[in-house]
């Protein structure tokens, strides 16, 4: 399976690999910006994406929503505020910065069904 991170920090893009791998994920994109995100997803289509608001360029729901108009796509949002996300998509599901482990494992498995 692939997953497409959108983090624009380094450490957490890596933390979020490691416990994409732990769930079986093999391959990886990271983008830091919205124009990466969406070229990334149009190059190697993920599986996955787990993607943060706020980003270097842009903003990581601008580039899931530009992403899913070629494609449906399961969708985590990890935010520092994800009630902002929730704000404009009330369906998203969203963990909050800092999150623990077994928080991310579950709302991968809740995007993955």
């Amino acid at each position: 399976m692939h997953a497409l991170i959108i983090e624009d920090h380094k450490l957490v893009a890596a933390l979020i690999e490691d416990c994409l791998k732990e769930l079986g994920f093999l391959s990886f994109d990271i983008a830091d910006g919205h124009a990466d995100a969406v070229a990334a997803a149009l190059r190697n289509i993920p599986d996955l994406i787990i993607a943060d608001d706020k980003l270097v360029e842009g903003t990581g729901l601008g580039a899931v929503t530009a992403i899913r108009q070629t494609r449906s796509v399961p969708v985590v949002f990890a935010s520092a505020e994800p009630e902002r996300v929730l704000a404009l998509e009330p369906e998203a599901i969203t963990i909050s910065k800092p999150f623990s482990i077994d928080q991310f494992k579950a709302a991968v498995a809740a995007a993955m069904r």
